[in-house]
């Protein structure tokens, strides 16, 4: 007589969400990863940023103490530029007063 051998059943529903739950773990942290590092680069540029703005000493002091701003806790960041700043365009050129534009045309 032959004895007849157990049917085996795999179990393939489990496996598979658990691939899934693992595969969005993964995915979950990944992107965690990647705001935190974001977060952490935004963060070292503004303090690298406001470290390199160069602090007036006493810049009130020609001022009279009652025409000077209020005492306040906030941080004000006045930015001014080293150079006289250029126009984008260059200037029109003048022109006498009364002097119309010729007009050039084609043929």
């Amino acid at each position: 007589m032959r004895e007849e051998q157990p049917t085996v059943v795999l179990d393939t529903v489990g496996t598979r969400s658990r691939k899934g739950r693992r595969v969005l773990v993964g995915l979950l942290v990944t992107v965690l990863a990647l705001i935190l590092a974001a977060a952490a680069a935004i963060y070292m540029v503004t303090e690298s940023v406001g470290n390199n703005v160069s602090r007036v000493p006493d810049a009130f002091a020609g001022i009279p103490a009652e025409a000077r701003p209020a005492a306040s806790s906030g941080t004000t960041f006045l930015l001014t530029a080293r150079t006289p700043v250029r126009p984008t365009r260059p200037p029109a050129r003048m022109r006498p007063p009364g002097c119309r534009p010729t007009r050039s045309a084609v043929t």
